[in-house]
C-alpha cells in the first residue's frame, strides 16, 4: 500500500479539552493507508489557566488548566506500537504574519522545528493537516519557505 505521510497538528490536551481532539489523532493512528510522520501539539496559553476566559463563550474554559497532550501521544505510541515523534509548539500568538517566533521558549520551539526536520528528511511530499491553529506551521514556513508547496482547489 502507498501510504499517504501526514504531519498532524492537533490541540489536543491534557486532560483532554474536547473528544473531537482524541477521535482526530486516534484516526491518524488508526487508518492504514497513513503514515503518521509527526504530531504536532498546537497549545494556547488561554487554555494552561484555571478558567480560560474570553469574549466568545465557545472558547471560555472553567475547567483548567489543560497541558500539552504529550500523556495521551504516549499512550497511543504504545496501544499502536508505534513511534511517532511528537513535539508542542508556541504557546503565544505570533507578532505578526512574517514571525518565525525563534524568540519564543526554546521548548516551544521544538514543534516548529519538528515541521522542518520531517520535510527535510522526507523522501515524499508530506501533507500537513491542521484541527488547531496554524501558528507552528505559519513560522516553520517563515523559517525556510523552501519545504512548503501549496495546492489549490479549482
Amino acid at each position: 500500500m502507498n501510504k499517504i505521510p501526514i504531519i498532524d497538528v492537533t490541540d489536543l490536551y491534557h486532560p483532554h479539552q474536547d473528544p473531537g481532539d482524541n477521535l482526530d489523532i486516534i484516526t491518524a493512528y488508526a487508518l492504514p493507508e497513513i503514515e503518521l510522520k509527526a504530531v504536532i501539539l498546537d497549545v494556547t496559553d488561554r487554555f494552561r489557566a484555571p478558567y480560560a476566559d474570553h469574549d466568545n463563550p465557545f472558547f471560555r474554559d472553567p475547567t483548567g488548566p489543560r497541558d500539552p497532550g504529550f500523556i495521551p501521544m504516549i499512550q497511543l505510541n504504545y496501544l499502536f506500537d508505534r513511534n511517532v515523534p511528537f513535539a508542542v509548539g508556541p504557546f503565544a500568538p505570533m507578532a505578526g504574519t512574517d514571525d518565525p517566533m525563534r524568540g519564543v521558549p526554546r521548548f516551544q520551539q521544538a514543534g516548529i522545528e519538528l515541521i522542518l526536520r520531517t520535510l527535510k528528511e522526507s523522501d515524499k511530499k508530506v501533507h500537513i493537516l491542521s484541527f488547531g491553529s496554524t501558528r507552528s506551521i505559519a513560522a516553520a514556513f517563515n523559517r525556510d519557505p523552501s519545504f512548503f508547496e501549496f495546492y489549490r482547489s479549482v
